[in-house]
């Protein structure tokens, strides 16, 4: 089972940034350049210029961001402007936020948790892509840090420990601060040592799913074992570079959402007609009509569909929707025959495995990834792709069951929203 360790976090003085939420940012691979911009410009301490520095990469070909990263974060240790945590410390996070006119709360604990192979007590869903690992590996080689924690999911359908810290946290000052999609975030230190050892125990007993964060993990672990060469004897299994900030949410948290994750495609123009006709031979197909309303519709019957996964499948040219079921998982299962059944019908993979090559057939297509439903559905009405396919997302216990099972889903898989906010505790290994 994981090992999970408190730490002497590093967070932003207040006094000195007067508004908490002015300097945390959403995680890196959510953010484009112009974001990264409006983040500097509300704050000049904004932590957005660590986590993401090649927002901000000078022409000059002998310009390294990662370094600048580097040379900012221990300034600003210097400076005051981050202070580490006088005792080790758990932290219990809570995120407060609304989706449509419902209201949400989620709490997680942020921690360490040693590095393991995948599959060694912890266990990832998704696969990963060699960019984002390049790109966060240079970052983690200059800050030898970590400023984002990465969103786990433990085993506790009643969420015992999370109220356990709750209790310990009354009469705790919390750090709060409100994101620019008015995402309320509160923050409490929690230093008794009896109680942290509590929770660490209790926590180290369980499996650890990841949720969000596969190519940090996936880095950081790869990193540990470069640390552990270059040491070669002198190398010690407690060296901080064999943790990683890690939050923790209990899988009966009734704040644990996840989002959808709809594929844009542009590829060419179809038809309903020449639509039908590609998927018939492996999709049932259900027309449901044209415009705005019969989209929604499509997607109420792809969401709400029981013991048969659907997609709701929308072209440009008419803006037809329709709702298509496979015939049969043969294809897939002929393709991955050491795949569960239940990963060969989740709709994420019936999209990828199944529709989007049948679609293509041989060719190339653009793919983008939305997850907003209007937003995607809006994108076909004014033919600002060719195609939308809309995929229900897969639950918490889709993940589970997957991961446990040394299973992956596709990239783009899953959207766990809100993000966790990224600077409010860093774990540095050079002063952990």
């Amino acid at each position: 089972m994981p090992e999970i360790a408190p730490l002497r976090g590093w967070r932003y003085d207040e006094c000195l940034v007067r508004s908490l939420g002015r300097v945390l940012a959403p995680p890196y691979d959510v953010i484009d350049r112009t974001e990264a911009r409006s983040l500097v410009e509300a704050s000049p301490h904004n932590v957005v210029q660590v986590e993401l520095p090649t927002a901000f990469a000078e022409p000059r070909p002998t310009a390294c961001p990662y370094r600048e990263a580097a040379i900012r974060l221990r300034n600003w240790a210097r400076q005051g402007v981050l202070r580490q945590e006088r005792d080790l410390a758990l932290y219990l996070y809570e995120q407060r936020f609304t989706v449509g006119r419902d209201s949400y709360s989620r709490k997680a604990v942020v921690a360490r948790l040693r590095l393991v192979p995948l599959g060694d007590g912890v266990y990832p869903h998704e696969h990963t892509m060699s960019g984002p690992k390049r790109d966060r590996r240079r970052l983690l080689e200059w800050t030898r840090a970590n400023v984002s924690p990465i969103f786990c999911i433990y085993d506790d359908d009643h969420g015992t420990l999370s109220k356990e810290l709750q209790e310990h946290a009354a009469g705790i000052r919390a750090a709060e601060a409100v994101d620019r999609e008015g995402v309320a975030h509160r923050l409490w230190a929690i230093t008794h040592a009896d109680v942290v050892n509590h929770v660490c125990q209790q926590l180290s007993n369980r499996p650890v799913f990841i949720a969000d964060g596969h190519h940090r993990y996936e880095t950081a672990f790869a990193y540990a074992a470069f640390c552990q060469r270059m040491r070669g004897a002198a190398w010690q299994p407690s060296h901080p570079s064999n943790y990683v900030l890690v939050a923790l949410v209990a899988t009966g948290d009734p704040g644990l959402v996840v989002w959808p994750t709809h594929r844009l495609v542009r590829y060419r123009a179809f038809n309903v007609d020449t639509l039908r006709q590609h998927l018939s031979p492996l999709f049932h197909v259900q027309p449901i009509g044209c415009g705005s309303d019969a989209a929604k519709d499509a997607w109420r019957l792809a969401v709400q569909s029981k013991g048969a996964s659907r997609l709701a499948v929308g072209t440009a040219e008419g803006d037809a929707w329709l709702v298509v079921q496979p015939k049969t998982l043969e294809p897939i299962h002929t393709r991955h025959p050491d795949h569960s059944d239940r990963w060969c019908s989740l709709p994420v993979t019936l999209a990828h495995e199944l529709l989007l090559p049948q679609i293509v057939r041989g060719g190339s297509a653009d793919v983008a990834f939305e997850h907003d439903t209007e937003k995607a559905i809006s994108a076909v009405a004014h033919s600002e792709v060719d195609l939308a396919v809309l995929v229900p997302p897969p639950t918490v216990s889709d993940l589970k069951e997957i991961a446990a099972r040394g299973e992956r889903m596709p990239p783009k898989s899953t959207y766990f929203y809100p993000k966790l906010a990224t600077g409010l505790v860093i774990y540095r290994h050079d002063a952990p």
